[in-house]
């Protein structure tokens, strides 16, 4: 019953579903960058496990990063500016893993991206 009262209530208004939809868009494709960081090791960077997890460690590290801005940002920045300046970093962190050589700025780009992802 409470399940269907929330898809009415999401159906009426079109605010709630402008939302969902905008932040359905942008979840998928700033997953993106984590769905295929395995590919990105084995065939761009020629890597291996050990790459792997200090790339997701560089994940880790950004989410920290970014839960612990979170507050402050919400505070300073309108919704839809951070919404605005997220999506367009998520496409800039997509482009430069997919074009880096280097661990070490491919562990940067890993960080940003999931501090980046977090206000979206």
């Amino acid at each position: 019953m409470a399940i269907h009262d929330g898809v009415r209530f999401t159906a009426l208004f079109s605010e709630i579903r402008a939302a969902i939809a905008q932040a359905t868009l942008f979840g998928m494709a700033s997953v993106s960058i984590l769905a295929l960081l395995p590919l990105v090791v084995r065939d761009k960077l020629a890597r291996g496990p050990i790459v792997y997890g200090i790339l997701l460690a560089s994940f880790g590290m950004g989410a920290f990063i970014a839960g612990m801005s979170n507050g402050f940002l919400r505070r300073t920045v309108s919704q839809n500016s951070l919404m605005a300046f997220a999506s367009m970093a998520c496409a800039a962190c997509c482009l430069s893993l997919a074009l880096t050589l280097s661990v070490a700025v491919a562990a940067r780009i890993a960080g940003l991206d999931e501090v980046i992802s977090a206000f979206g």
